[in-house]
């Protein structure tokens, strides 16, 4: 009620949307728990917030944004007011969707209902569209510095499912000691197989999977898709170029 100006306003309240929730690497609508995902949509909050590297995420910013995954807060790294990167909570169930919402000052979106799964891989991939992948000297693999045949290449992803030991929301992946993909895992290389000898989490790192993989001897130069099966469920595939 204006009583100065002898008036009443109706206000109405704005509400985030979501447009969309998405495999953080992959894009595909696709997650499983553990795994780093995406929204995107409008109304979440006014400002933006990054998570520190190598601390525990919050589940809510100063803002009073959060995201709800049957209604578990989720782990938050990434808020703008179109996007928020997040970590999907390790007890979420795997059978059928889960219910995902985005939460700004008590008022709730639209819920979304996302496929979930035991595992569900997607590979990062760089601005160039080469997959994420470092050579053994940690340099990037790029058509201007391949890797040679038979070595072993370092493949970011994330969406392996369980782990053992179990890892917590939120916090980053041990720096002392390896955290291993439960389930079966494989990877090829211009369709060919290729030896994964680590699939675990990526020390350091809140959710980020790494997966060390020997290049197929036989390989002429040149650049190949990469590709990765967690149980059974296979990611997108990125280029990667061999010398």
């Amino acid at each position: 009620a204006d009583t100065g100006n002898h008036a009443i306003r109706v206000l109405t309240p704005t509400f985030p949307a979501i447009g969309g929730v998405s495999n953080a690497a992959s894009g595909t609508a696709r997650i499983s728990p553990g795994a780093l995902a995406s929204i995107y949509g409008s109304g979440f909050g006014t400002s933006t917030f990054v998570a520190d590297d190598g601390r525990p995420w919050p589940t809510s910013t100063t803002n009073f944004v959060s995201v709800q995954v049957n209604g578990v807060a989720a782990p938050l790294y990434y808020v703008s007011p179109g996007q928020i990167n997040f970590q999907v909570p390790w007890a979420t169930p795997t059978t059928g969707t889960v219910n995902v919402a985005v939460v700004v000052d008590g008022g709730s979106s639209n819920i979304a209902a996302v496929p979930v799964a035991t595992a569900a891989p997607g590979l990062f991939v760089l601005q160039s569209g080469q997959a994420a992948v470092l050579n053994p000297d940690y340099s990037i693999n790029d058509p201007s510095n391949p890797v040679k045949a038979g070595a072993t290449i370092f493949a970011y992803l994330t969406g392996s499912g369980p782990v053992s030991p179990a890892a917590k929301d939120g916090v980053p992946a041990p720096t002392t000691s390896l955290v291993y993909v439960q389930a079966s895992n494989s990877a090829t290389i211009d369709n060919q197989p290729a030896t994964v000898s680590f699939a675990g989490l990526a020390p350091g790192f809140v959710g980020l999977v790494q997966m060390n993989i020997v290049v197929p001897t036989g390989l002429a130069p040149g650049t190949y898709p990469l590709s990765v099966t967690i149980d059974g469920q296979t990611s997108n595939a990125a280029p990667i170029t061999v010398k």
